[in-house]
């Protein structure tokens, strides 16, 4: 989890100050789903979200969509902001 807050952080600083972060995210209720090509656990989008606004970005929206190549998978395609916060991090 700790690269993951890295990477949100990086994101975060290297992100123009009008500019948006777009996530397409698997629906899975648990972090017992692992991903079959390296065997790490997905995240579920509440995680995902709360994650991102903890590093200082701001959910703007989210869409559900289902997959052509996957009709039994949710997927969500979030939209994040910055959160204009002085001093942030």
């Amino acid at each position: 989890m700790e690269l993951f807050r890295s990477m949100l952080k990086e994101m975060y600083r290297i992100l123009a100050d009008t500019g948006q972060v777009i996530v397409m995210e698997p629906n899975f209720e648990s972090s017992r789903t692992r991903d079959p090509n390296c065997n790490r656990p997905y995240l579920p989008v509440d995680s995902v979200i709360y994650q991102f606004q903890q590093s200082g970005f701001m959910l703007t929206g989210q869409s559900p969509i289902t997959m052509p190549f996957d009709q039994n998978n949710r997927f969500y395609v979030l939209y994040f902001k910055k959160e204009m916060i002085p001093n942030h991090r």
